[in-house]
C-alpha cells in the first residue's frame, strides 16, 4: 500500500475527511506513481516520497531488498537501484548519464557502522549538470534505505555543443575585475530554477571560477555558452564571518601575499623558536585544539575535510581597527581555501566553530553559497559552532559586535533576521547574486532554519504560526544534523531539500533504535520546520507529515490500521495555515494566496497601500511598488500563488504555473514587465 507521499508544493490539501483509521488512496497531485508502486510493493517499512514543486523525486526512504546476485559493495548497490528504478528519477542509462563522485562509510565501530551512502553527479552527452546530484543510502544489510535526487527534469534537451568558445567565456566573466585571476572552467549544464523550486529551463553555460586574492574575493560566475550572456547567479567562495598550523598575518589584507609569507608562530609542539605569539594567535591556536576534538569525539570526523587535514589559522588579518560599536570593516572572520581568518579581536568559541564547520560544510555536502543553500551553509555554521559554545544560542556575543545572531530569537540579533519563510529576502529570478545583496541574503536568510534548529533542541512555540515543538535535545539534535549534513545534503539544498535530508536522518535513527531516538523525535523536527514555513507538520508525531499520514491524528509510525480509532483532522484552517479556497479557513479568516489570513482592519491584494499612513497588508501580502508606476499596492510575493500580473509584487508577473515570478532571457513573454533585471520583450520572448 502507498504510504506517506509528501509533494513540497506552496499550496497542499488542508482538508482531510474524517474517516475510519484506514489508508487512505493519495490525492491525484502528484498522485500515485509507477515509482510509488514499484518502490511500495518492494519496501518491506512504510515508504516516505517528497517530491519537488515540478513533480519530481526528491526524497524517498523505504527498505528495498537488493537480489543477492548483485556485488555487496555500496556502488553496485546504488548502481542496481537505478538501473531498477532510474527511469522513473529521470534516469534512462545510468551507465552514461551518472557519474560516481563519491562514497560516505559509516566509522568502524559507531553505531550506523556498515552504513554507506554513494554519490552521483548527472550529466548529459557527457557534460555534468551544475549541482545535479543523486544521492543513494545502503545499509549494513545490503538494503536500499533512502535517495535524495536533485536534477532538473529537462536535461537531456539541452544543446550541448556550446557557440561561445571557452577563451570568449573567461575574457567575459572578468570584465570590470581589478587584479582578477581565472580559475577552473567547467561546461556545465545550468538551471537556476532548481535553486529556487521553481521550474525554469535548463542551458549551456561555462562554469567559471574567478578570484581577487587582495580583496578578499572568490567568485563562480557563469556565462551562456550559446549567447555569451554573463548570468546574475553567482557564488562567493569565501565564507564570511588536528595539525594545527597558525599563523600571524601581520595585519596585511593582501591573502595572495599572505598565503606565500605570513609567520608561522605556533605549531602542534608549540610556539615557534623565537616567535612571540599575539594573545589572539594563542587563543586561536588553542581553541582549534578544542574544535578538533568536539567534532572527533561527538562524530568521529578527523579534521573539516574528515580526513586530518591541517587546521590552518591566520590571526591579525588586516590592519583595519574593529570598534566596539562593531560596525567598522575591521570586524570579520571568513573561511577560504582551507584556512580560517580571523581580523583583531574576532577569535571567540562560537565563532571559531562557526568558521571552522565551514569548512566541514565544504568537505561534505558543499553547499552552494548563495540563496537557500548559502543561508543553510551559514545556519550550520552558526549552529554547530553554538553546539560547540555549550548551546547559549547566540553566535558573536563575545566578539566587539555583541550578539551578532540570536537563534532563539532570530529579529533580536544585531542585524535582524527572519524566522519564517515568508518574511525572507529574495532576488529576483535572473537577477544578480552580489557582495552587495549577500549572496542573495545568506547571513540573513540562515535566521530560518536557525530558528528550526533552535526549536528542534529546545522546543517551545513559534511567535508566529503558533506551532509548538517538543524539543529533543542536544544530545539528539547534533547527531541529527551532522547525520543530514554530511549524508544527505546536496549542494544546491533548498530549505525543502534540507528538511528533507532531516526527516531522512530522524527516521533512520528512529527506525534503527540509533542515538536513543523515537519516532515522535521524528515527528518535532518535522514540525520545527513546519513552525517556519517549511513542509506540513506532524500533529500525531509518527514521523509521517499530517497530509500524507493515513491516519494524522493518531500515532502509528508503521502506518497500519489501528482498530477502533477514527482519523479526524481539523475541519478549518487557522491562520497562516496553508489554504486553497476560502472555505478552507476557519471562521472569518480569508484564503489569501495560500494562506488562511485575519484581514479584518487591513488591506486586501492590489489594493493601494501606504505604510507611512499606517497601512498594513492582510496576510503574506506585502506593500511593495508595481512595476511600470501605479503606486504601491498590497501584492504577492516571488513564488506566492496569483492569478493575475497585477497580484505580484515589483517586475514580476503571474507565471504558467500559478506562482508570482520574473521571467528569464530566452523565456516567453507579452511585455517587458515580465522580464527580469531590466531585460526586455522582443518578439515574445526576454532578451
Amino acid at each position: 500500500m502507498i504510504r506517506g507521499v509528501t509533494p513540497l508544493s506552496t499550496l497542499a490539501l488542508l482538508l482531510i475527511v474524517a474517516s475510519a483509521c484506514t489508508p487512505e488512496t493519495p490525492p491525484t497531485t502528484p498522485g500515485p506513481s509507477t515509482f510509488e508502486e514499484r518502490v511500495d510493493a518492494a519496501s518491506s517499512t512504510p515508504i516516505w516520497v517528497a517530491r519537488d514543486p515540478m513533480g519530481g523525486v526528491a526524497a524517498l526512504s523505504a527498505r528495498i531488498p537488493v537480489p543477492s546476485s548483485v556485488p555487496a559493495d555500496p556502488v553496485s548497490r546504488a548502481d542496481w537501484f537505478l538501473d531498477e528504478y532510474g527511469s522513473e528519477i529521470g534516469v534512462e542509462d545510468a551507465i552514461t548519464e551518472l557519474e560516481v563522485t563519491g562514497t560516505v562509510e559509516a566509522e568502524p565501530g559507531s553505531a550506523e557502522e556498515g552504513d554507506a551512502i554513494v554519490s552521483y553527479r548527472r550529466q548529459s552527452n557527457g557534460v555534468p549538470v551544475f549541482a545535479g546530484e543523486i544521492k543513494v543510502e545502503v545499509d549494513g544489510a545490503g538494503e536500499i534505505t533512502s535517495l535524495v535526487s536533485q536534477v532538473p527534469a529537462d536535461v537531456d534537451s539541452v544543446d550541448t555543443t556550446p557557440t561561445v568558445d571557452e577563451a570568449t567565456a573567461r575574457t567575459l566573466a572578468i570584465e570590470g575585475m581589478d587584479r582578477a585571476r581565472i580559475g577552473e572552467v567547467e561546461l556545465m549544464i545550468f538551471n537556476e530554477g532548481m535553486f529556487r523550486g521553481v521550474e525554469t529551463p535548463s542551458m549551456l553555460a561555462w562554469r567559471v571560477a574567478t578570484t581577487q586574492m587582495h580583496i578578499p574575493s572568490a567568485v563562480t560566475r557563469f556565462v551562456n555558452a550559446h549567447d555569451g550572456t554573463v548570468l546574475g547567479f553567482a557564488f562567493n567562495r569565501v565564507y564570511t564571518e588536528r595539525n594545527r598550523l597558525t599563523y600571524d598575518a601581520a595585519n596585511s589584507a593582501d591573502i595572495d601575499a599572505l598565503m606565500m609569507s605570513s609567520t608561522l608562530v605556533i605549531n602542534e609542539a608549540g610556539p615557534i623558536m623565537g616567535q612571540d605569539p599575539s594573545s589572539d594567535a594563542i587563543f586561536a591556536h588553542t581553541t582549534a585544539g578544542a574544535v578538533w576534538s568536539y567534532f572527533f569525539n561527538t562524530h568521529q570526523r578527523q579534521s573539516h575535510d574528515g580526513n586530518g587535514a591541517d587546521m590552518v589559522t591566520y590571526t591579525q588579518y588586516d590592519s583595519a581597527p574593529c570598534h566596539t560599536d562593531g560596525r567598522s570593516p575591521g570586524c570579520n572572520a571568513f573561511w577560504y581555501e582551507g584556512a580560517m581568518w580571523f581580523m583583531d579581536g574576532m577569535i571567540s568559541d562560537d565563532v571559531f566553530g562557526h568558521e571552522y564547520t565551514h569548512g566541514v560544510v565544504d568537505g561534505s555536502a558543499g553547499l552552494i553559497y548563495k540563496g537557500e543553500s548559502g543561508a543553510m551553509n551559514e545556519s550550520m555554521a552558526d549552529v554547530f559552532g553554538q553546539f560547540f559554545d555549550n548551546g547559549d544560542w547566540e553566535i558573536g556575543e563575545d566578539t566587539p559586535y555583541g550578539t551578532l545572531r540570536s537563534m532563539s530569537d532570530p529579529p533580536a540579533g544585531l542585524a535582524p533576521q527572519p524566522r519564517h519563510v515568508m518574511t525572507a529576502f529574495t532576488v529576483p529570478m535572473g537577477g544578480a547574486y552580489t557582495d552587495d545583496n549577500d549572496w542573495g541574503g545568506v547571513h540573513t536568510n540562515s535566521g530560518i532554519p536557525n530558528h528550526a534548529a533552535y526549536l528542534m533542541n529546545a522546543g517551545g512555540t513559534h511567535a508566529d504560526t503558533g506551532i509548538t515543538v517538543a524539543g529533543i535535545g542536544q544530545a539528539k539534535t547534533e547527531k541529527l544534523m551532522y547525520r543530514a549534513l554530511t549524508w544527505y545534503m546536496t549542494s544546491g539544498s533548498t530549505f525543502e531539500y534540507a528538511r528533507n535530508s532531516l526527516r531522512l536522518a530522524a527516521h533512520k535513527f528512529a527506525s534503527e533504535e540509533l542515538h536513543g531516538f523515537t519516532y515522535r523525535d521524528c515527528g518535532a523536527v518535522i514540525n520545527a520546520y513546519a513552525a517556519v514555513g517549511v513542509g506540513r507538520s506532524d500533529t500525531d508525531l509518527d514521523c509521517f507529515d499530517d497530509d500524507r499520514d493515513n491516519c494524522p491524528m493518531v500515532y502509528n509510525p508503521d502506518q497500519g490500521e489501528e482498530e477502533g480509532a477514527t482519523c479526524a483532522m481539523p475541519l478549518c484552517g487557522a491562520e497562516l495555515e496553508i489554504c486553497e479556497a476560502e472555505g478552507d479557513c476557519c471562521d472569518t479568516l480569508s484564503c489569501v494566496v495560500g494562506y488562511c489570513a485575519d484581514c479584518t482592519g487591513k488591506l486586501g491584494l492590489t489594493e493601494a497601500c501606504d505604510p507611512t499612513a499606517g497601512d498594513e497588508c492582510c496576510g503574506v501580502l506585502t506593500c511593495s511598488l508595481r512595476s511600470g508606476g501605479g503606486g504601491m499596492t498590497c501584492c504577492a510575493r516571488q513564488t506566492e500563488p496569483c492569478g493575475s500580473h497585477a497580484e505580484c509584487c515589483g517586475e514580476m508577473a503571474c507565471g504558467s504555473g500559478g506562482l508570482c515570478l520574473c521571467r528569464v532571457s530566452g523565456e516567453t513573454c507579452q511585455s517587458a514587465r515580465e522580464c527580469c533585471g531590466g531585460s526586455i520583450c522582443d518578439g515574445g520572448t526576454c532578451s
